[in-house]
């Protein structure tokens, strides 16, 4: 049991809140006996000065000495404690020496008797006795001496057995104290930690859907709102993953399945002389498929690792760009292509860029934009320098668009927003990956935009080939350059 979060934590939590309340009853303990010493205190002065009160009035009717010790001792037996007159000369009358001992038995203050302090004095005999002095006047207005109360020390400061009472009531309220704040406390910083822990579980068990409330501002309300976002992520992996498997089986499956079925018509003798050609031909395009699958999945394979290092060199994208527009138009020999516009400016900043891979990525988005945009359309690739030392360069189409809900899962691999067009042109369903990972080697972003049936535009940075640029991304080879602004 002690090997949990929770009861280590509500034993800890007790713990120490225990600690703080036994301070509290210990001072509240020690201000409640004082408080009664300084009240028994105060309550036997009174009697001291009361009972010298007593006295100067039996002195002013010239009262005898019995008088005086019937007065001593019915105060003696009410009071419960040892009353002696003393003279100005500081010795007990006639009878109160003898009857109470030795002078040792009591201590006056001989200053305060001499100046006839109305003032009642509390002095400690010893750890035994209180001893509370009130003056005489006498009869002329000269100090005549002064009434000695005794008390013991047990009768004025009480002990802890004379406050049980309080003491208990006390206790009782500080531990319904101590056990409310503690583990309500304890609970209520367990209680979102053990739901995390419970999240965990079922994460681990493949509930990639599992959530945690993530409520407040706190450390606590962090680390679940960054256990969502894991959440999200590894969802989102685990999607990725299930698709790639899928797509790559489906991609494969198709070719070998041709592959497979011409083949063995060839070693069968089955095809006919027209046929084998033909049956040649079939293999030789779906080797051709499944090669560049395969190479595309290395590409992307070595991009994602960084394995793939990057040659960077400043380069002018104008002529760049006509360049490849030019061999893309090439290749497609007599096939019908949409207009092609290379809208780059001549004052657009050299770029510090690996030319090959550049090209790479632009080929992929300018292939993507020709499959998708009708001969009548037209594909446009710009270039602007933005914030500083970034140059977005863009690929715009006014073909068929991408829909919404797809917008956010175009650069996973193998994914397809028409599905049914695709894997009989063969696309590898890996292109814009591989655009998003040449891009961010370079440091930049990509990004797309779309609107259903006029068209769509991706936008990647990438960084110019100006000295303050090339020495922050040449000192720390492959270190992460700054945060390209976006327009």
């Amino acid at each position: 049991m002690l090997d949990s979060f929770r009861s280590r934590l509500v034993i800890s939590n007790l713990l120490i809140t225990l600690v703080g309340l036994l301070v509290v009853v210990a001072v509240f303990t020690s201000i409640l006996v004082q408080r009664s010493t300084d009240v028994r205190k105060n309550d036997r002065a009174q009697n001291a000065r009361r009972i010298a009160i007593q006295v100067d009035a039996l002195f002013a009717r010239h009262g005898g000495n019995a008088e005086l010790q019937q007065l001593v001792g019915l105060s003696d037996r009410l009071l419960q404690v040892h009353i002696i007159i003393v003279g100005a000369d500081g010795v007990p009358f006639n009878g109160f020496k003898a009857a109470r001992g030795t002078s040792s038995f009591f201590r006056l203050d001989p200053s305060a008797l001499k100046q006839s302090e109305s003032a009642v004095i509390a002095l400690r005999q010893n750890n035994n006795y209180y001893t509370f002095q009130s003056p005489l006047h006498g009869t002329h207005g000269r100090p005549a001496g002064a009434v000695l109360l005794v008390a013991r020390v047990a009768d004025v400061r009480p002990d802890f057995a004379s406050l049980g009472g309080v003491f208990a009531t006390v206790l009782i309220t500080v531990l319904l104290v101590w056990l409310t704040i503690g583990l309500y406390f304890t609970f209520s910083i367990s209680r979102p930690l053990v739901r995390i822990r419970r999240a965990t579980v079922r994460m681990a068990q493949g509930d990639y859907d599992v959530r945690v409330p993530a409520q407040g501002e706190g450390e606590i309300a962090l680390l679940a709102s960054r256990f969502n976002e894991m959440a999200e992520r590894v969802q989102s992996s685990n999607r990725v993953l299930r698709d790639f498997v899928a797509n790559v089986s489906h991609d494969l499956r198709t070719p070998l399945t041709m592959i497979t079925g011409f083949s063995q018509a060839l070693l069968d003798g089955t095809a006919g002389p027209d046929e084998v050609t033909a049956s040649a031909d079939y293999i030789h395009e779906e080797s051709v498929k499944m090669q560049r699958l395969v190479e595309d999945l290395l590409q992307l394979t070595r991009l994602e690792s960084g394995l793939q290092s990057l040659e960077r060199h400043p380069l002018d994208l104008r002529p760049y760009v006509q360049n490849l527009m030019d061999r893309i138009v090439r290749s497609r020999g007599d096939l019908a292509t949409p207009t092609l516009r290379n809208n780059v400016a001549a004052t657009t900043p050299l770029v510090d860029v690996d030319e090959v891979q550049l090209e790479r990525a632009l080929r992929n988005l300018v292939d993507n934009a020709l499959r998708y945009t009708p001969l009548e359309g037209s594909v446009t690739l710009s270039a602007t320098a933005i914030g500083v030392g970034w140059v977005e360069v863009s690929v715009k189409d006014t073909g068929a668009g991408i829909p919404p809900q797809d917008l956010n899962r175009v650069f996973e691999r193998f994914y397809r927003s028409d599905k049914s067009r695709d894997r009989g042109g063969g696309n590898s369903g890996l292109g814009l990956a591989i655009v998003r990972e040449i891009v961010e080697g370079h440091g930049g972003h990509v990004q797309v935009e779309s609107e259903v049936g006029k068209g769509t535009t991706f936008r990647f940075t990438v960084p110019q080939a100006s000295p303050v640029v090339r020495a922050q991304t040449s000192t720390q080879p492959g270190e992460p350059l700054p945060e390209p602004a976006h327009s």
